[in-house]
């Protein structure tokens, strides 16, 4: 994972910006992940059902980082790292036990995520897309309580994000729409079975910017 960071941070805030033709600037913002998911059913080797999951509610995320905009004409390329914080409430029913127990369990998780986005600028407005990487960097979780649980979280997962940008002087003002190629899920772990739930996680992502 260093190999891929510090060159990106050196990217974003090692560069001399006494040229111009770059602008450089930090944001700030908040996401909201979309996942239109089935249950997960979790039976054990018998196809005896252990467990139960859904998503109870996928929280509001926060973002801060910095960007680099290199304009070529018209055009512009904007490499981004962003630090990304959110969580998600999980409904736990576990048929394990005498009893039926059914819970909310909350589980946060922290990335970096590294856009880099190409787009094309006419007067204050902008229109950009691209792909976009995630870099785990860690979590806490209830989910921890769950006998047999475990995370097997992949280091780097990769998605996409499309939008509209507007500039006003030296703010920056971006909405847009992010993909992702993964399954929302897919670090759950249980007595070594890993799954995932049946559709990929998706966001809309608001951010305010400073253009220095």
């Amino acid at each position: 994972m260093r190999s891929i960071l510090l060159p990106l941070l050196f990217l974003l805030f090692g560069m001399n910006f006494s040229n111009a033709q770059f602008a450089a600037g930090l944001k700030l913002g908040m996401g909201s992940t979309d996942v239109s998911a089935s249950d997960l059913n979790i039976f054990d080797e018998n196809g005896v059902q252990e467990l139960t999951m859904s998503i109870e509610n996928a929280n509001y995320g926060i973002l801060a980082g910095g960007f680099v905009r290199i304009p070529i004409k018209k055009f512009f390329i904007q490499p981004e790292v962003l630090f990304n914080s959110n969580s998600v409430d999980y409904r736990v029913t576990d048929f394990r036990n005498q009893g039926i127990v059914d819970t909310i369990l909350r589980e946060k998780y922290q990335y970096l995520d590294v856009p880099l986005m190409l787009g094309w600028k006419f007067g204050p407005l902008r229109l950009n897309g691209g792909p976009v990487g995630h870099i785990f960097l860690g979590s806490t979780s209830q989910l921890n309580s769950i006998q047999d649980y475990a995370q097997m979280f992949t280091q780097m997962e990769y998605g996409w994000q499309a939008g509209l940008g507007l500039d006003i002087w030296k703010i920056a003002l971006d909405m847009r729409y992010e993909g992702n190629f993964n399954k929302f899920g897919d670090h759950i772990t249980i007595a070594g079975q890993q799954f995932a739930f049946d559709d990929s996680p998706s966001r809309f992502i608001l951010t305010l910017g400073y253009t220095f």
